[in-house]
C-alpha cells in the first residue's frame, strides 16, 4: 500500500457515517483487499517497531511532525480544511495498541460492522499505519522493548 491509498481511505472512513461501508465508495472501493493484505503483515511491523522503537531519531531533528489532511477544502460549500498533527515516532505504550487494533481488524467487517466504534478505531489504526510508512525513511535509535532498558537518555 502506498501512503496515498492509507491517506485517501483515512479520509474516506472518516467522512463515512457510521452504519455505512467506506470501502463502497468508488475513490476506495478497490483498495479494500489491498489493505486487508497489508494489515494481515502487521505483525511484521509490530516485530519491527519490537526491535527498533520509534523513540529517538538520528539526527533528533528527523523525528518530525506532520498535518494529515482529514477534511479538504470545499469553498463552493463553505467547509474549511481540517487537519491532524500526528507524530513519526511511536512510543513504547503505543505498540501494544497498535498491536490490538491491527489484531481487531484481521477481516474488515461489511457495512453493517462499521459502527461508530468500529469506525473509530479503524481510524486510529489507519493514524498507526500512516505514521508507521511516514517513519520508515527515518534512521531510529533506542533499546529494543525485548531488552533490559539503558541506564542513560536514549
Amino acid at each position: 500500500m502506498r501512503i496515498e491509498d492509507l491517506t485517501s481511505i483515512y479520509q474516506i472512513v472518516c467522512a463515512a457515517e457510521a452504519g455505512t461501508d467506506p470501502f463502497e465508495n468508488p475513490k476506495i472501493q478497490h483498495l479494500r483487499k489491498p489493505l486487508q493484505e497489508y494489515l494481515s503483515r502487521q505483525p511484521d511491523r509490530h516485530k519491527a517497531l519490537s526491535m527498533q522503537p520509534r523513540i529517538v531519531s538520528d539526527p533528533e531533528e528527523d523525528s518530525v511532525e506532520f498535518d494529515l489532511l482529514v477534511v479538504p477544502a470545499d469553498p463552493t460549500r463553505n467547509i474549511k480544511e481540517v487537519s491532524k498533527r500526528l507524530k513519526t515516532q511511536i512510543l513504547y505504550h503505543e505498540v501494544q495498541h497498535y498491536r490490538v487494533l491491527a489484531e481487531h481488524f484481521k477481516h474488515l467487517p461489511s457495512a453493517v460492522g462499521f459502527n461508530e466504534e468500529e469506525k473509530m478505531a479503524l481510524v486510529l489504526l489507519l493514524e498507526f499505519e500512516i505514521r508507521y510508512r511516514r517513519g520508515c525513511d527515518i534512521c531510529w535509535v533506542g533499546e529494543s522493548l525485548f531488552s533490559e532498558p539503558a541506564s542513560g537518555p536514549l
